[in-house]
């Protein structure tokens, strides 16, 4: 799989691919940055994790989120970092607001709209954290839609995402 981009991925699965075009459909065909609607500062110290949290975008809402600015989903993201820091006491948390596209394309980031939860596990960790998190009953509880492991640009971390 390598040089296959998360777009690919995401395509490739029916039941993401479905989600994925539904979102799109309500994005403008700019990117959100460039599109007028409200204004938000993301600011690192509320929501922990790495990455150019410190810019203020502007975008219209996507199912009624704003761009760069906290969500529902945030606060079911940190209660899942809980659960599982508490459950693999060596995971770190890579973050969970970053007002950017997902790399390489003009698609908004489930992480733009606080969406999102990178859980940063290599290995054989990172393996028993992902067996964790696609258990039904954690899955449902949270109700995730997508889990990314050992996917390009996914191997140091997992990737938690309630959009795609």
């Amino acid at each position: 799989m390598a040089g296959t981009s998360l777009i690919d991925l995401i395509l490739s699965d029916p039941s993401l691919a479905d989600r994925y075009q539904q979102v799109t459909a309500m994005m403008p065909p700019s990117s959100p940055a460039a599109a007028t609607g409200v204004t938000g500062t993301v600011d690192s110290s509320y929501v922990g994790g790495t990455g150019d949290y410190n810019a203020t975008h502007e975008g219209p809402g996507t199912q009624g989120l704003t761009f760069g600015e906290e969500s529902q989903y945030t606060d079911l993201a940190r209660s899942l970092f809980e659960l599982v820091q508490q459950r693999f006491p060596g995971v770190d948390m890579g973050g969970i607001l970053n007002a950017r596209n997902i790399k390489g394309t003009n698609t908004p980031s489930e992480h733009a709209y606080g969406a999102a939860l990178d859980i940063m596990a290599a290995g054989a960790l990172g393996d028993r954290v992902y067996n964790y998190l696609t258990r039904p009953r954690i899955a449902n509880q949270y109700d995730y839609s997508n889990v990314l492991w050992e996917v390009p640009d996914h191997y140091n971390h997992l990737h938690v995402g309630w959009l795609y």
